[in-house]
């Protein structure tokens, strides 16, 4: 089933490398400029100011103008992987991506401008290093984008494997099939850092719910805590307050005394760990200090910026299930309102059949779950301009169904086998017609544009490589083979739980 379940994710981030058009992700033309730079030695290129018509046509204006000067740095880029016609139809809808390609590189320069200059480089690097094995900058993209991709399948694999569980089949991955969305999946196959982020949150989370359970823990959780959590520490500015929090919820689910004594038990492969981690830390926090630069917020600023950033949070939620291109590509919104019932759903049945202890831990996470967005978008995006992004929360916000599922997983045995079936069923249906959704969705919107017609691959103004068919048919092998991994005959024979004495079932 695990296998069947990577796979299925690893179809559906495939289709999305080759079938969004360059440049269609947030700030992808940056971040390709950073990862050519860097792959080329440029750790930070030199200060300078965004041209007047870049941020015009970003529409950076006003303190989002000034923000984006303080992280912008001007890089040498080879003239032919310049990426000029890149994201052309952004912020339109109604326009398909049928503008790319049509302008001409100018030779009058290599140098670009690049506002996500002073960012941390560290998954960056692979990338662009193999990108500039490419000739022309459509082929450097996609090389890049598949770098990323893979990236971030080996931290959801290793998260699938934490999670896993022969005996009770699909159950143990309720919450992760939910924490997986479109938006997650298509994050993995654009050229951006919070692809790696939030893999790597979800893995180090998925790593601390293994070390809650009641068996021993293996030196492949220790590997796979050092591996997520060094690349939630160097991936984004905010991954070190996340791996604080997740160790923060793992010192109050494992406790203090569980902890220590798993710790002993894993000699020095637990030491290792710990180790690698607090260096990766380190390195992350120094570069921050000394590279990014700091904008102090006053207190009566972040409550200025909290009506604000309160009236925001269906926004942030639709983005963490599925905004693509540039914030400006929705799926139909039974989409949205049908996860937030499962997830719903899903947190009813974990109160109900959680211990006193398990529900406590529900309410608090989902209360930080509120603080810290609210947190990040009135004390650190608002006062400089610009709107929180559902991405940016998401190593965080996807605990709460990660540890809901993991409840009705230790407690299966209070639930019928057959109800348990249909909840997996249901969870798995849903997963993957969320998938396909919105792919369709968001290859209208580049087909066609959403005015368009339905059946936008007979009058498509912009193409992927093949054309549609073949990425079409990929996503839905993909979706079949989610729902496969959740098929109702491997829960049937799921074993009763035997979790006695585990500090999450306490």
């Amino acid at each position: 089933m695990a296998k069947v379940l990577v796979l299925a994710y690893a179809l559906l981030a495939l289709a999305w490398v080759f079938s969004d058009p360059p440049g269609a992700g947030p700030d992808e033309p940056a971040n390709y400029v950073k990862a050519i730079a860097i792959g080329g030695g440029q750790l930070l290129g030199q200060p300078g100011p965004l041209p007047a018509q870049v941020a015009t046509r970003l529409r950076l204006d006003g303190p989002r103008y000034a923000f984006a000067n303080s992280t912008t740095r001007w890089v040498t880029v080879p003239p032919n992987l310049a990426p000029v016609g890149f994201a052309c139809n952004a912020f339109d809808a109604t326009q398909p991506a049928g503008c790319i390609g049509q302008t001409q590189p100018s030779a009058a320069s290599n140098a670009l401008p690049t506002y996500t200059g002073t960012y941390e480089p560290f998954v960056y690097a692979i990338p662009g290093l193999l990108g500039r094995l490419g000739d022309n900058a459509a082929t450097a993209l996609l090389v890049m984008r598949a770098t990323n991709a893979v990236l971030c399948l080996a931290l959801l694999a290793l998260a699938v494997s934490l999670l896993s569980d022969k005996a009770a089949g699909a159950l143990p991955m309720l919450g992760l099939m939910l924490a997986a969305t479109p938006e997650l999946i298509w994050l993995t196959a654009i050229v951006n850092a919070s692809g790696p982020e939030v893999c790597a949150g979800l893995c180090f989370f998925a790593g601390v719910l293994r070390m809650s359970r009641p068996q021993a823990v293996s030196r492949g959780v220790w590997i796979a805590l050092m591996t997520s959590g060094t690349a939630l520490a160097l991936s984004r500015p905010l991954g070190v307050i996340w791996l604080a929090l997740d160790l923060m919820l793992l010192i109050q689910i494992v406790r203090p005394a569980g902890l220590r004594r798993r710790f002993q038990d894993g000699g020095w492969y637990s030491r290792a760990a710990a180790v690698v981690v607090l260096c990766s830390t380190g390195l992350a926090v120094a570069w921050e200090a000394a590279i990014e630069p700091h904008h102090g917020t006053a207190l009566a600023e972040v409550l200025q910026q909290l009506p604000t950033a309160v009236w925001g949070l269906p926004q942030d939620v639709r983005e963490g299930v599925g905004v693509f291109g540039w914030l400006e590509t929705y799926m139909p919104s039974a989409g949205y309102d049908v996860w937030a019932l499962v997830v719903a759903v899903i947190l009813g049945f974990a109160l109900v059949i959680g211990t006193h202890r398990q529900r406590m831990m529900l309410g608090l996470l989902a209360a930080l779950t509120v603080a810290v967005t609210l947190g990040v978008a009135a004390a650190i995006i608002g006062p400089v301009g610009f709107a929180l992004q559902g991405r940016y929360v998401m190593p965080f916000t996807l605990t709460l169904p990660l540890f809901a599922g993991e409840v009705i997983y230790r407690h299966r045995e209070r639930i019928p086998r057959i109800a348990t079936g249909y909840l997996v069923a249901v969870v798995g249906l849903t997963t993957a017609g969320l998938q396909l959704v919105g792919w369709l969705s968001n290859a209208r919107r580049e087909a066609v544009g959403v005015g368009g017609p339905l059946a936008f691959w007979a009058r498509s103004q912009w193409s992927p490589p093949l054309g549609w068919l073949p990425w079409f048919v990929l996503v839905a092998i993909g979706c079949v083979a989610l729902v496969a991994a959740s098929r109702l005959s491997s829960v049937a024979a799921a074993a009763p739980a035997k979790d006695a004495g585990s500090p999450l079932a306490a």
